[in-house]
């Protein structure tokens, strides 16, 4: 006997699509009903009108944090961070990742995982399947957890594509790409041209700060100027730092804020100046913010981590000999400074989330 056939019923061309020319007030209703990691990592790319309004309306007021420790008592905790109307509120929940290693950078539901193995010394795990690879090794056969090198992950929305950018030193500074269609398909690395804008100098290169899931720029300890590529043209340039204040002698660090690359300036002991890099192309800082005070002396010793993309919040670490070590807020607006019920351990660290900026 014949397995009966199942009909499948084709949408006409002309047929209305009835969910998708409801409002876009009854829209967002329902997106907030929904897990947040659903609406970031996969409703938000099912139309270009979807993308808008998740991005735009539901994850504007969003932060995402990994929290992470290492060692015999080995946690990861994804710390989602929302904004309301008399506050923040926060939800964590631990995940597990199979491999021990330090996580480098996190891009759309990708992180990216520095393993201690000499052979597969990276490891790229996917939040939402819980499943990843190891990725080919690299022509230095780095172990990726000295300042010698450093990692970034981006997404190509031209090419469709996940890039793993790698960037060491050598006789001369020199970059590789690897090029990602899938866990399962990879590229070789290829060797591209490195930041000849820096001559011979040997700077430090730390893990890059992603901006929009494809601008990564590096602070290479240089008194003038930070170094920055873009990733879907694989070129560098060098970002003059603002002002004519900022020196080695003078810390800063950087995020990224609403879309853009933010310096955290420790301008003088109390003082933090918030620049916005308003143009890429152009080198355009804006100078946002000045806090003073008790409030810019706390900024002043913690560590920033990144900002509620509304701009609005601005969140970093709090360590105390006597208090302990804490996330805290820094309200921009209204200037107030709480601290999250989030514990934070001496030994722990975190990576700060960073998403495509376009429909993909």
């Amino acid at each position: 006997m014949e397995a009966p056939t199942r009909k499948v019923t084709r949408r006409k061309k002309n047929e209305v699509d009835y969910f998708d020319s409801l409002p876009d007030d009854l829209l967002v209703e329902i997106f907030k009903t929904v897990e947040p990691n659903l609406l970031r990592f996969k409703a938000r790319f099912v139309t270009e009108k979807w993308f808008n309004l998740i991005t735009n309306i539901i994850l504007l007021d969003h932060a995402s944090l990994i929290i992470h420790k290492y060692g015999p008592s080995r946690r990861f905790r994804l710390l989602d961070i929302t904004e309301e109307r008399h506050g923040l509120k926060t939800k964590e929940q631990d995940i597990i990742i199979p491999y021990k290693g330090r996580i480098k950078c996190w891009c759309n539901e990708y992180l990216l995982i520095a393993v201690k193995k000499k052979d597969k010394s990276l490891y790229m795990f996917n939040l939402i399947t819980k499943r990843g690879s190891h990725l080919p090794p690299c022509s230095k056969s780095c172990k990726h957890y000295s300042s010698e090198c450093g990692v970034g992950l981006c997404y190509d929305e031209s090419e469709r594509v996940y890039k793993v950018i790698h960037v060491f030193t050598g006789p001369s500074i020199q970059c590789e790409i690897l090029v990602i269609k899938s866990t399962r398909n990879m590229s070789e690395w290829k060797k591209v041209n490195g930041p000849d804008c820096m001559g011979q100098q040997q700077y430090n290169w730390n893990d890059p700060v992603s901006v929009k899931g494809r601008y990564l720029y590096w602070d290479v300890q240089c008194p003038k100027y930070l170094v920055s590529m873009d990733t879907v043209k694989e070129t560098f340039c060098q970002i003059r730092l603002p002002g004519s204040d900022i020196n080695r002698n003078q810390t800063y660090c950087m995020v990224e804020i609403g879309g853009f690359l933010a310096l955290i300036h420790k301008f003088l002991y109390g003082q933090i100046d918030i620049w916005i890099l308003k143009d890429f192309k152009k080198e355009e800082w804006e100078r946002r913010y000045s806090i003073y005070g008790e409030m810019g002396l706390k900024i002043y010793h913690g560590s920033v981590v990144t900002c509620v993309r509304s701009e609005r919040y601005i969140l970093f670490i709090e360590r105390g000999l006597y208090t302990g070590s804490g996330l805290c807020s820094f309200d921009l607006k209204e200037k107030i400074k709480k601290r999250l019920e989030i514990d934070f351990d001496l030994d722990e660290d975190c990576v700060a989330h960073s998403t495509t900026a376009k429909f993909r």
